[in-house]
């Protein structure tokens, strides 16, 4: 069997939990249902991880577990708030500026962007309520709720949240219930919990919200926005970080305090995802590896496979035979959706804005370029989705929040 994708039922027709033994941005990208997600590799080393999906009449429950570093960035549904939480995790992560730990309590309004550090070894879970249930259990519009007017983290100490927390485990250890009985219970126990804390809705407040991290995390996803579109070019970081109005050191300092990788390093990861891509929608059997690695940046293909190899810790063409062979046994049609729909929303969108294009970063980090002519004659290629990190616990400067 390649080692890919796995789907399971457990018997249930509401039940799914696909096991990943690759890292795979079109399932991840799905790791929420209904959402819209990227997620990034932070790290060298092979991936492995579980997504659980669970139906419960409108709603839907989510959890998931890996054990590398993401980065998860996207939208999440966009008719319904999410209710989540972190059961364990090797660290403390940041989501939107703010920092938190296990059992703390996420809420989402609907619609709302994520961008997640996620640490390795994170076990989650998300409930999502379509807006006219939340409006059902609370009697009230989201929102004029203010537990949902913004994403906030609240603290596994704050009353209520322990008990919301407990249910939602509860959800996934306990499996599918008898409808009769069931569904009535939990969305009963659903109701009296989020009642509980929606009554001191207007003493809600995020917890470990850190304005400079937030700051960070803006020019970090304002550099990727510039380079990201023509990732074939050289990188020229001082012309960037002119364009972006910050000193070369700020920006130097903002991605090690936040990845823990500099700048060189994460246009390179963002080559890397861009490659993977591509070899994983069957690239290589039409074009061949060494063009996948052309059109993602890296002039010489040989040093394409030994980057390769050494952070995702299998050849890319491993990673094309193994993507040839779900391809044939799925009638020969690639896959279209998941980590693809995301970075293309993700173009659209920065087309709308238009948001502008700077000097281009080179494949290899600072060292290596591609010619202008070559890089001419490329179509641009957007970054990919990933997943990592590695096994032993992050030193300070690699994780989310300082």
């Amino acid at each position: 069997m390649d080692p890919m994708t796995i789907d399971q039922h457990r018997g249930h027709s509401d039940l799914t939990l696909r096991r990943l033994e690759i890292f795979d941005p079109d399932a991840l990208a799905e790791s929420v249902t209904h959402g819209c997600l990227e997620h990034l590799q932070l790290r060298r080393g092979a991936f492995q991880g579980t997504l659980f999906a669970r139906y419960l009449g409108g709603c839907v429950l989510n959890a998931g577990r890996h054990d590398r570093t993401l980065w998860a960035r996207g939208e999440m549904p966009q008719r319904a708030v999410v209710v989540g939480a972190v059961l364990q995790a090797r660290e403390t992560g940041c989501i939107s500026g703010s920092r938190f730990g296990p059992r703390d309590l996420i809420c989402y309004p609907a619609g709302s962007e994520l961008d997640y550090i996620q640490p390795a070894e994170t076990h989650w879970i998300a409930l999502q309520l379509p807006v006219d249930r939340l409006q059902d259990l609370l009697g009230v519009e989201p929102e004029d709720c203010a537990l949902f007017a913004t994403t906030r983290v609240l603290p596994a100490s704050r009353p209520g949240v322990a008990a919301l927390v407990q249910l939602l485990e509860r959800l996934v250890a306990e499996g599918p219930l008898a409808p009769s009985r069931g569904l009535c219970e939990w969305e009963t126990l659903l109701a009296e919990r989020l009642r509980q804390l929606a009554m001191s809705s207007d003493r809600v407040t995020s917890s470990g919200r850190n304005a400079s991290i937030a700051d960070r995390m803006r020019l970090l996803r304002r550099f990727e926005t510039m380079v990201r579109d023509q990732l074939v070019a050289p990188l020229r970081v001082p012309a960037l970080c002119q364009a972006l109005g910050v000193k070369q050191r700020t920006l130097e300092q903002a991605f090690k305090d936040q990845l823990g990788v500099s700048p060189y390093r994460y246009v390179q990861l963002l080559r890397l995802h861009a490659a993977r891509r591509d070899l994983l929608a069957g690239a290589a059997d039409r074009d061949g590896i060494a063009v996948v690695a052309s059109r993602a940046g890296f002039a010489q293909p040989g040093r394409f496979s030994v980057h390769y190899r050494e952070h995702f810790a299998e050849t890319p063409s491993v990673t094309a035979a193994a993507a040839a062979r779900r391809i044939r046994r799925s009638s020969g049609r690639p896959r279209s959706g998941g980590a693809q729909a995301v970075v293309g929303r993700q173009q659209e969108q920065r087309q709308r804005d238009g948001a502008p294009i700077g000097a281009q970063a080179g494949a290899d980090g600072r060292e290596s370029g591609v010619p202008a002519a070559t890089a001419a004659a490329r179509a641009p290629v957007s970054a990919s989705i990933g997943a990592g990190g590695a096994q032993v616990s992050a030193p300070p400067s690699a994780r989310g929040c300082p």
